[in-house]
């Protein structure tokens, strides 16, 4: 799940210095020439001139050899066929892309001040793509979850497939931005991926045109006289609204009871699920403990409104639910019993911040981990459902969905 530092952003902007700018001797451009002199070898002694380059100096705190890294900088900009062409600028960006790249976490990531428009297209779910979230898990790329409508959902496909291809280019060491920047494009292009599916003896290819993407928020039916049928896609920041009118419209329509689909929702911003649980769950009641590095737990609890708490809820998961789809999904069955019904969910258990730089570029980092209500740290492997009712190929096929009739039977009976 992703929050944005509440600090201010000068303050947000120092922190990151600290961490990252300084780590990596990054940059303004312009400013004099500063020289640099190290035993390039055992017999040379070499001074090298850095020029167009600020913001050099070292920490004293932080105890690294940063030789190496301007002898690399050095033969690039003088030795390397096309040096003419080199940008100071791209080669720090590249450089951070590097460090973050090294903690071989794909939820931390460096942006690029021409990456922001993408990211914040994300944030408001309208952009040009084939209606897929993507992740890695165990070093595989995947699909997290297949958009509601989306090219991708027409195309047929599911939650976990794995993607070893796209166009015809392995993904094997491709980083979760670059697999999302191949993908997108114009829309009206096509896009190939290389598709390997549980039980699949090969893989197959699925050739997609991309579309104008909007990601949709809720959707909501009343079903069985009394049973408000609830999806809910993603915990972006219209969520909360969206499943307060859904909710009213369906009550106002005789609804009894709730089915909180949560199937393919790859989850969002930790406080919107916070606010949701607030709703279903009596007040001050743990939703989520956070832990940071230094092993601090801080256990985050719900507010006072509890509107819903006495509703019947059923839940419906997947290995498309996700962050903070886990996080309610947990906070509910810990605190109220509520049964899970579906597959295993993804299993992402940990909290990322993003914290502004003072070029226009912005890092996500992984700040903390994150456990449930009873202390489970589900990262890697998702929540088990309390029924485990699987949905075929042929299910989908026929038009049937053996997991929202299970559901609906498990709600009636608590209904009665």
């Amino acid at each position: 799940m992703i929050r944005w530092s509440s600090k201010k952003f000068k303050k947000a902007v120092d922190r990151a210095s600290l961490v990252v700018l300084s780590i990596i001797v990054v940059v303004a451009l312009g400013g004099g020439g500063y020289y640099f002199g190290f035993k390039a070898g055992a017999k040379t002694t070499k001074n090298i001139v850095v020029s167009g380059v600020s913001n050099l100096s070292t920490p004293s705190n932080i105890n690294a050899n940063f030789n190496v890294f301007w002898q690399v900088w050095d033969i690039l900009k003088n030795d390397y066929l096309n040096a003419g062409a080199l940008n100071n600028q791209s080669l720090v960006y590249g450089a951070v892309t590097g460090l973050t790249n090294s903690l071989n976490d794909p939820y931390t990531e460096f942006f690029q001040p021409s990456d922001s428009t993408q990211f914040n297209q994300d944030i408001s779910g309208n952009f040009g793509g084939i209606g897929a979230e993507i992740d890695i898990k165990s070093g595989q790329l995947i699909v997290l979850a297949p958009l509601n409508n989306s090219p991708a959902a027409a195309a047929g496909l599911r939650a976990n497939d794995a993607i070893l291809a796209i166009n015809g280019q392995s993904t094997q060491n491709l980083s979760l931005q670059d697999a999302v920047n191949e993908i997108r494009g114009d829309i009206g292009t096509t896009v190939t991926l290389t598709i390997l599916r549980k039980g699949w003896n090969k893989p197959q290819d699925f050739k997609i045109t991309r579309a104008n993407i909007q990601v949709p928020t809720v959707d909501w039916k009343v079903i069985d006289n009394n049973i408000l049928d609830l999806q809910l896609y993603s915990f972006n920041q219209n969520a909360e609204a969206d499943f307060n009118n859904a909710v009213n419209s369906g009550i106002q329509d005789g609804a009894k009871g709730m089915i909180l689909d949560l199937r393919n929702d790859p989850g969002g911003y930790l406080n919107v699920a916070v606010d949701l649980a607030s709703e279903l769950l009596p007040a001050n009641t743990p939703v989520v403990i956070e832990e940071n590095a230094q092993g601090v737990k801080q256990v985050i609890k719900t507010g006072i409104n509890q509107s819903l708490a006495k509703m019947p809820v059923v839940v419906l998961i997947n290995g498309g639910s996700a962050s903070a789809a886990e996080i309610l999904s947990g906070a509910l069955r810990d605190n109220r019993g509520v049964l899970l019904v579906g597959e295993q969910s993804f299993g992402k258990g940990t909290v990322q911040e993003v914290f502004p730089l003072s070029d226009g570029s912005f890092i996500k980092v992984t700040i903390a981990k994150w456990l449930t209500p009873d202390g489970t740290w589900i990262n890697g492997k998702g929540l088990k459902p309390d029924y485990v009712v699987p949905l075929t190929d042929a299910n989908i096929a026929a038009g049937t969905d053996p997991q929202l009739a299970k559901a609906v039977e498990l709600l009636k009976t608590e209904m009665q």
